[in-house]
């Protein structure tokens, strides 16, 4: 039973607070006082956004309505509800709640299954079997038919008119179908050769479907070797493509690997030009290491004679002045010899070498073998 209503901003009303009584059945008032908007908030509080909310609920000059409502419940608890409806409420969003049951606060989803467990179904079932649309508060009584507005509230308006709909069309048929009874009367013979029609032509119906069958099953295998046959081409251009860009490779690399070779022995002979050519540059880099250190011993030696201070190799005694130039021309003798041969080791070649064939082996990793299709 509701006991309380408190109202703020909702339509002619800025404050209203009214308590009921045990046994208050009707609310009476002259016209225009307020009577459907009192119904209208109180629908709101109970049910809230399970029904359609009012869109223009809210006081004039005010951005935000409230409606509350005490319900007393069988058990003697008292369910207190409060909605807000905004001026403006998106219909994405539902209208702002809060409840409590006898003072303890109450989850929206609490409130929901509250109301579904004390009277047996939800919200939105509740709203239309127990109030009375805006519109039909406004009617008058003798345009109220019960047996509409009940079909309303259990959703079974729809359902109504397509039955009467389905009789009206059922009724129009019937009788077209007795119009033709009445008007076609078909002599035995006439009826025995559109029976042998008939078969005749569910004959040629069934061939054709056979013929059908077979022209598609035909179709099916023909659209199969046409797309064998489009990827057989594409895997010829890929292989045909592969190929050149193979015996390109073998070109640029001939340099490297003493000549073109096949293009199946292709991989196996830059691996093998990659191994010789390393174990080359190994012995050039040691060659010019002994190389650069007797250059090193040389130039040391050559220095000391510089300072004056050369001394006999055998007695350890210091040389004489002619002695010293022969030292000093022999020291420049062989220093010249040996960065001359230091010139001519050719590692720059090498590792050129061994660029390319190193790039070679990348490029030829690049082209994997063609699958055929």
């Amino acid at each position: 039973m509701i006991t309380r209503v408190l109202l703020e901003n909702w339509r002619a009303y800025q404050h209203l607070e009214l308590t009921l009584k045990p046994g208050t059945t009707f609310v009476v008032a002259r016209n225009g006082i307020g009577k459907s908007s009192l119904l209208e908030a109180v629908t709101f509080a109970l049910f809230g956004d399970a029904i359609r909310p009012p869109s223009d609920a809210v006081r004039l000059g005010s951005k935000l309505a409230s409606a509350t409502v005490d319900v007393k419940l069988p058990s003697g608890s008292t369910l207190t509800i409060t909605r807000q409806l905004p001026k403006r409420l998106p219909k994405s969003r539902q209208a702002p709640v809060t409840a409590t049951l006898d003072g303890r606060e109450l989850l929206s989803s609490e409130l929901e299954s509250t109301v579904r467990e004390i009277f047996g179904a939800d919200s939105a079932f509740l709203g239309r079997v127990t109030m009375l649309r805006r519109e039909d508060l406004e009617a008058e009584a003798s345009e109220l038919n019960l047996q509409d507005h009940l079909a309303r509230f259990f959703g079974i308006d729809t359902l109504r008119q397509t039955l009467e709909e389905l009789r009206t069309r059922k009724r129009r048929i019937e009788g077209e179908v007795q119009d033709i009874k009445d008007t076609v009367a078909i002599p035995p013979s006439r009826l025995k050769e559109l029976r042998r029609l008939h078969e005749q032509a569910a004959a040629l119906t069934e061939q054709a479907e056979v013929t059908l069958n077979q022209a598609q099953a035909g179709a099916d295998v023909a659209a199969e070797a046409v797309q064998k046959a489009k990827a057989f081409l594409l895997w010829e251009e890929a292989q045909e493509q592969r190929l050149k860009e193979l015996a390109s490779l073998a070109q640029d690399v001939s340099s490297a690997t003493e000549g073109v070779v096949p293009l199946e022995k292709l991989s196996e002979a830059l691996t093998k030009a990659e191994t010789e050519i390393d174990e080359q540059l190994d012995a050039v880099r040691r060659q010019r290491g002994a190389l650069e250190g007797r250059i090193a011993a040389i130039v040391a030696a050559r220095e000391q004679l510089d300072v004056g201070v050369g001394l006999c190799p055998v007695c350890r005694r210091p040389l004489s002045p002619d002695d010293l130039d022969h030292a000093v021309s022999a020291h420049e003798e062989e220093l010249e010899q040996l960065r001359a041969e230091l010139a001519n080791l050719g590692e720059a070649e090498i590792l050129d070498r061994r660029n390319v064939v190193q790039a070679g082996l990348r490029r030829l990793s690049k082209l994997s073998v063609v699958e055929e299709q």
